[in-house]
C-alpha cells in the first residue's frame, strides 16, 4: 500500500470515529431533558396518588399535611419530606437545566 492511500485510509477511519463520537455525544445530550421529564412526570404521578404536594402542603403543629386543589391530606413526616425534597430537586433541575441551555446559545 502506498503511502497516499495509507493516508486516505487514515482519514476514513477518523472520519467515521468522529461520527461515531457525535452520534453518542447527541444521545447523552437527548437523555438530560428526558430524565428531567421523566422525574417531572413520577413527581406529578406521586403527588396525585399521595393527594398533593409538600410544596403546597404545610406543618402545623407536628402534624403533616399534603395539599392539592385546597384540599389537604395528613401524612407521616417522611412522606412530606420526602415531597418536600423531590419537589425541590425536579423545580431545581429544571432551572440548571435552563442555565445550562442559555450557557450553551451564548457559546455558539
Amino acid at each position: 500500500m502506498g503511502k497516499v492511500q495509507k493516508a486516505l485510509s487514515q482519514v476514513a477511519v477518523n472520519v467515521h470515529i468522529g461520527k461515531m463520537q457525535r452520534r453518542r455525544r447527541n444521545r447523552i445530550r437527548h437523555l438530560g431533558p428526558f430524565a428531567l421529564l421523566l422525574n417531572l412526570f413520577v413527581f406529578v404521578a406521586v403527588a396525585f396518588v399521595l393527594g398533593g404536594d409538600a410544596v403546597n402542603g404545610r406543618r402545623a403543629g407536628g402534624v403533616h399535611y399534603l395539599s392539592r386543589g385546597g384540599v389537604e391530606t395528613e401524612v407521616a413526616p417522611a412522606v412530606w419530606w420526602y415531597s418536600q425534597i423531590h419537589a425541590t430537586v425536579t423545580f431545581g433541575s429544571f432551572a440548571l437545566y435552563l442555565v445550562y441551555r442559555l450557557w450553551r446559545r451564548t457559546r455558539r
